[in-house]
């Protein structure tokens, strides 16, 4: 307030105080410090990390995971290629999926068995097409 502006009814609410610490026009920022000198404004920087850059150890997946590919995929070869393996698989990786919380031990050796029945599955089909092929090569052959 000016000595040339009227009085007012209502009271100052600042008490006749700037409500800026600094004039907002003077080019100060009034909200933020003051700089200071280097190191003075910002936190110590952090200690380096021990062993950053060394090569970290594979995670390792737990039965449970490995149990429902061998499913999926044994479930998908009797499906496509009416294998009685694929079937075989199937049981095996589910009594892993069983075992893999209680005995993963024992789920890892049947995940085993559950992905080796499913490639001799694809093995199997691979080798019947072949040798329906051969065989109907053989009969169309003149003689």
């Amino acid at each position: 307030m000016s000595s040339s502006d009227p009085p007012s009814q209502y009271p100052d609410p600042y008490g006749q105080q700037q409500p800026y610490q600094y004039d907002p026009y003077s080019g100060q920022p009034y909200p933020y410090p003051q700089p200071q000198e280097y190191g003075g404004a910002y936190p110590p920087p952090m200690p380096p990390v021990p062993h950053a850059f060394e090569y970290a150890t594979p995670p390792v997946q737990s039965p449970r995971n490995l149990a429902i590919g061998a499913l999926v995929t044994n479930i998908v070869l009797t499906l496509l290629c009416c294998s009685p393996l694929g079937i075989a698989g199937i049981v095996v990786s589910a009594l892993a999926m069983g075992r893999a919380d209680h005995e993963p031990e024992s789920a890892k050796r049947l995940v085993k068995w559950g992905w080796g029945l499913a490639i001799a599955s694809v093995v199997a089909v691979i080798a019947l097409i072949v040798v329906v092929l051969v065989v109907a090569a053989v009969q169309s052959a003149p003689q």
